[in-house]
């Protein structure tokens, strides 16, 4: 099984992005992950109607398309979805007719050094994925409140009950997108 894991921040010492370092070795060997990222140009029609498609965002596309599923942990941004994750989706999901999140299982998970984690956020990240005709995953929910608490200098985990979960998201959204294959 292919998936590919997504970070919604850019940000070096992003908390998403060691939340899925901390995720990646949590699948077993059947599971192969491709990180791909999402520091593209603001989406413009413009742009994608010209022979010089930016290639950030033909990587990610084709990515998408031969992923069985992907992973997205995204921050939350004004209790709302950050602006790259949304910039990532309307890439992906254009031109009209050439869709790769359709009926793509798609998860969602996102740390916050906020005592809420991404609640909020992961609402809304949800709902927009669902409208471009995304599979998402409503299994386990991770939501990492306190992220700064949970990972020690060298960006690892260590935080046990929060392993724990996301071992079983990660179990979890691998027989979801098992099952969207059957």
């Amino acid at each position: 099984m292919k998936l590919v894991l997504i970070s919604g921040s850019l940000r070096k010492a992003s908390h998403n992005t060691k939340t899925l370092n901390a995720l990646e070795p949590l699948f077993d060997a059947t599971v192969t992950c491709t990180r791909v990222s999402i520091d593209l140009p603001l989406y413009n029609e413009d742009l994608e109607n010209t022979d010089d498609l930016p290639t950030s965002v033909t990587t990610l596309r084709d990515a998408i398309s031969e992923a069985d599923g992907v992973i997205i942990c995204s921050p939350e941004y004004n209790y709302a979805i950050p602006g790259t994750v949304k910039n990532a989706l309307d890439w992906v999901s254009r031109p009209p007719g050439e869709n790769r999140w359709m009926n793509k299982p798609v998860g969602i998970l996102g740390a916050s050094p906020s005592f809420t984690g991404t609640a909020r956020g992961q609402t809304m990240v949800k709902t927009c994925f669902l409208l471009v005709g995304a599979r998402v995953f409503s299994g386990e929910q991770v939501l990492i409140a306190e992220a700064h608490q949970r990972f020690d200098d060298d960006g690892k985990l260590t935080h046990e009950p929060t392993r724990t979960v996301m071992k079983q998201f990660a179990d979890k959204f691998v027989q979801f997108v098992a099952s969207s294959k059957a």
